[in-house]
């Protein structure tokens, strides 16, 4: 999948992921203030042609549905910008987000608990 994901088009993806699938009318639904039909379908389209996106073309009203999911997308992108700003690094990219971050709890927990499963598997 191409990494050049407009911010237009990132929106419609988010309405994709809320809605699951649907028709341009349904997913619609999920997008904030109106969209015209053919400008949400041209983002549709935009989407299907750098694969972030599938149209059942046996159905009319065509249903589209997304091929990628919010945490591979970002993963994607979170290497990317790991290799452009960090020479590939992800320790760089991580302490600037948990530092630029107020945590919950819950979420510190979770990160302590990931970390010690990341120390055992190097060990």
């Amino acid at each position: 999948m191409k990494n050049d994901i407009t911010e237009a088009e990132m929106e419609v993806l988010k309405a994709l992921w809320k809605a699951g699938e649907g028709t341009v009318r349904e997913i619609a639904k999920y997008l904030p203030g109106e969209r015209a039909y053919t400008t949400l379908q041209t983002f549709l389209k935009r989407l299907e042609d750098k694969g972030a996106v599938s149209r059942l073309k046996d159905n009319v009203p065509h249903v589209y549905k997304a091929r990628v999911t919010r945490q591979s997308l970002m993963k994607t992108r979170l290497k990317s910008i790991a290799e452009e700003l960090c020479d590939g690094a992800a320790g760089p990219l991580v302490m600037a987000l948990v530092e630029n971050k107020k945590f919950s709890k819950k979420e510190l927990d979770s990160f302590r608990t990931l970390i010690e499963q990341l120390d055992e598997d190097r060990e």
